[in-house]
């Protein structure tokens, strides 16, 4: 014993390290985990109801279970700015909010009608939110979309970055970040391209027209579901129906359970088929019970779909709607656009007769060049098309195609030049009645300087930049 004490002496580190085990393991054991104190956000929705903005927050609950899969909970405060509705959320929930892992930010269609760039002042300003945070649209309210995310999980074992992160690699002409989204509204142009993603419903109808700019069935207030059945409480038995299958709705839904909008339906159907201010009650109160069962109805059926559309943002305000064949145009100039795919009719050659031919484009080069002809400026651009043949529709020599090696012939690359010609000008005529230089001309000549310079200087209305710029395409394509 006396050797060990001895031995010890010689060691004052090792009692350094008991004594830290002895005061700070009982510490770390019985201490409460951080997420007791704080809630993780993953993602962020925003709308405006009334003269209020109601602030969702999808956050992660870390629990254990058998299946890995996460379990995620939709908080919904209101508040005069984005900031005391994110306190009201604090208090709601008794915990502190962190933003640095909320990958997305969500605006609901309604808030587009306004210049939204003030609305977000907030999330620009905090530092803990990443400013490669996506953001994006949708065509319902943005707390109806992240309620309906919560089962991509179970259902695709997707995330939601994951689902607008593919397009953004291969689809959209440009990064739908919040960060690219200031870059484009504080630049000359004034615009740039927000991700849109769309709820439809079970059998792919749309639950709302971003277009029309109605909500249809759903309401930003926070009880979608209570609205309906309200509506149909009114229309057989009369008023107090719709009250009472209302009034249940949202108190369920102030206990953040989703159930609570069942309620409200179910509470307001069975007012309005009673007919009467018992049968509103009675209705509301079966809403209430059902509610509390957590059984949902009508987020239950809906689902996100990404089918590669944007929405084209100018002064803050949604401008149009962009289709896929617009984006695929716009995507021609993009380098980092690998994987389009691009089809041709009609192909009679020693190989095929009138068979439809579809290539991927696996390599793409694009350079361009700004020069003056006559006073105008001309942009020129060389794109070269590494492709693939992936699909073949019709008759073909199978020994020759076999032997040749899929060859592109002139009558193809004729083919596909076109195509290509086609699709580019008609995204190009898109950004032109527009006004929206979303492809980043003004730049180009900004840094260009000297006579370009000097012509956008001179431009009386420079939102007409791309009405006074000439476009060159030269399509050359190879095979893979």
């Amino acid at each position: 014993m006396k050797r060990f004490f001895k031995n010890f002496k010689k060691t004052p580190m090792l009692l350094v390290f008991i004594i830290i085990l002895v005061f700070f393991t009982p510490i770390a054991i019985f201490s409460p985990g951080e997420n007791k104190d704080r809630a993780v956000v993953t993602a962020v929705g925003i709308d405006r109801v009334d003269d209020e903005i109601e602030l969702s927050l999808l956050t992660f609950i870390p629990t254990a279970n058998p299946t890995y899969n996460e379990t995620n909970s939709v908080i919904s405060a209101k508040g005069s700015c984005i900031a005391d509705a994110l306190y009201q959320a604090q208090i709601a929930m008794g915990k502190r909010v962190g933003l640095s892992h909320a990958r997305t930010t969500v605006v609901g269609h309604f808030l587009l009608e306004e210049d939204i760039a003030p609305t977000l002042d907030y999330l620009s300003r905090i530092a803990s939110l990443s400013e490669n945070t996506i953001f994006i649209t949708t065509n319902s309210c943005a707390k109806d979309f992240l309620k309906a995310s919560q089962t991509l999980g179970e259902d695709l074992g997707l995330k939601l970055d994951q689902l607008i992160a593919y397009d953004v690699k291969n689809v959209y002409v440009t990064d739908t970040t919040l960060e690219s989204f200031y870059k484009g509204y504080f630049s000359d142009v004034r615009a740039s391209l927000v991700g849109y993603l769309e709820l439809v419903d079970e059998n792919d109808a749309d639950v709302a027209s971003m277009e029309s700019g109605q909500s249809g069935s759903t309401s930003c207030s926070g009880s979608s579901g209570s609205g309906g059945g309200g509506e149909s409480g009114s229309d057989d038995g009369g008023g107090s129906g719709s009250g009472e299958g209302e009034s249940s709705g949202e108190s369920s839904d102030s206990s953040s359970s989703d159930g609570g909008q069942s309620g409200g339906n179910s509470g307001g159907d069975a007012g309005g088929n009673s007919g009467g201010e018992e049968g509103g009650e009675a209705g509301g109160e079966n809403g209430g019970e059902s509610g509390s069962s957590g059984q949902t109805t009508s987020e239950s059926k809906r689902k996100i779909v990404n089918d590669g559309k944007v929405v084209l943002i100018k002064d803050g305000k949604r401008v149009e709607m962009l289709d896929e064949k617009i984006v695929e145009g716009l995507n021609i100039m993009n380098q980092k656009a690998i994987g389009q795919l691009i089809a041709v009719e009609h192909i009679e050659d020693d190989i095929f007769k009138d068979a439809k031919l579809t290539y991927a484009v696996r390599k793409k080069t694009v350079r361009q060049s700004l020069k003056m002809q006559n006073g105008n400026p001309i942009l020129s651009l060389d794109v070269t098309l590494g492709l693939e043949l992936i699909e073949i529709q019709g008759e073909k020599d199978d020994l020759k195609l076999n032997s040749e090696f899929t060859v592109l012939s002139k009558k193809i690359k004729d083919k596909i030049e076109a195509e290509c010609k086609r699709s580019f000008a008609g995204a190009i005529k898109e950004l032109r009645k527009n006004k929206a230089d979303v492809i980043n001309v003004t730049g180009m000549m900004m840094s260009s300087g000297g006579k370009f310079k000097e012509f956008y200087e001179k431009l009386e209305n420079k939102e007409d930049i791309l009405n006074n710029v000439n476009f060159i395409l030269n399509i050359n394509c190879k095979s893979e």
